[in-house]
């Protein structure tokens, strides 16, 4: 049946990214002669870093498209926010751009409070 792989592969991709994450922080606890993360220490030659980083955005770029198709396909009712109003997000926001946003907003206030002391 169809839906049967496509809930097998749909299994197989999030044993993979756990299998990711598993590695990814196995890296960044190996740790040097002088007591620190040799990640932090050595880094990582780009000719391996640049294909990864091209892969994790490719695939990033299509789960934000499956998330969209899944909500117009579902109808999914947005998430209640704290104030227990509902959350209004448009279709095709950015996902990252109030991060983003917000990263700048707190670098702003760091600055003018540096400038005023």
């Amino acid at each position: 049946m169809r839906t049967d792989r496509y809930n097998n592969a749909l299994s197989a991709l999030g044993t993979a990214l756990d299998t990711l994450d598993h590695a990814f922080t196995g890296l960044t606890k190996v740790i040097g002669d002088d007591g620190q993360p040799l990640i932090e220490a050595r880094g990582v030659e780009p000719r391996l870093t640049d294909p990864w980083r091209r892969l994790l955005a490719r695939i990033d770029e299509e789960m934000v498209i499956w998330a969209r198709t899944f909500r117009k396909a579902y109808g999914v009712k947005p998430p209640v926010s704290a104030e227990g109003e509902d959350a209004e997000e448009p279709e095709d926001a950015d996902p990252y751009a109030q991060a983003e946003d917000d990263d700048w907003d707190r670098a702003e206030t760091a600055a003018e409070r540096d400038v005023a002391a």
